[in-house]
């Protein structure tokens, strides 16, 4: 008996690459079989205690703080919320997963290819990592138009927008993440799109590199 399929995608970069602006271009594109796991706005919602995601306030509630700073949530953390909510999308019925911004870590890339191999077992399971490489000045200037536009909405800056916190998340991705970048491309599995262009030059090597693997 042929198994079902199910692909992850995962959407990689620093803060502002546009990860999440791609995702949600992705999204039109794709079947009502797609289930996003938006790992920031599971933090924003369970900081708030309020929203889609605030059912994970309690878990995440001792390393808010260090999050909202810049940090990172904890590894074992964000692999409880990731299982929780994959199975939420199998028992609705979807197939294609969406990660902006997981894996941050490589023992965080060890618990997803751990979960794929046990999943591989009931399913036909394939992956993709898009790796959106920008400078640290074009993090900061996105992070700086953010607050600006903020401002001119009489909107309250986002805390993860703090000029201390976007340094402090700079310094995470040199320690944490570049690491799993750096495996990925060694095991082959890293596609790399220059996210330094304009959005719709982007979307388009997006679409045009995951047609050619399987979506």
């Amino acid at each position: 008996m042929e198994k079902e399929s199910l692909q992850f995608i995962h959407f990689i970069g620093k803060g502002g690459c546009g990860k999440d602006t791609q995702m949600n271009l992705l999204i039109q594109k794709l079947p009502e079989t797609t289930w996003v796991i938006p790992t920031g706005d599971v933090f924003r919602d369970a900081l708030r205690n309020s929203g889609k995601y605030a059912g994970y306030h309690d878990l995440l509630q001792d390393c808010l703080e260090d999050v909202k700073a810049g940090g990172y949530i904890p590894d074992e953390k964000i692999k409880e919320i990731v299982e929780q909510e994959v199975v939420k999308g199998l028992s609705s019925g979807k197939n294609i997963f969406l990660f902006p911004g997981f894996p941050r870590t490589v023992t965080q890339l060890n618990l997803i290819d751990n979960m794929m191999i046990k999943l591989s077992d009931s399913y036909e399971v394939s992956s993709d990592f898009i790796y959106y490489p920008v400078s640290d000045e074009v993090t900061k200037l996105r992070s700086e138009g953010r607050n600006k536009e903020a401002a001119e909405n009489g909107l309250p800056p986002r805390d993860e927008d703090a000029p201390e916190s976007v340094d402090r998340k700079l310094d995470f991705f040199r320690k944490f993440t570049k690491p799993l970048i750096q495996r990925l491309s060694i095991e082959d599995r890293l596609i790399i799109i220059n996210a330094e262009r304009t959005v719709p030059e982007i979307e388009a090597e997006t679409s045009q590199i995951l047609s050619k693997e399987r979506v």
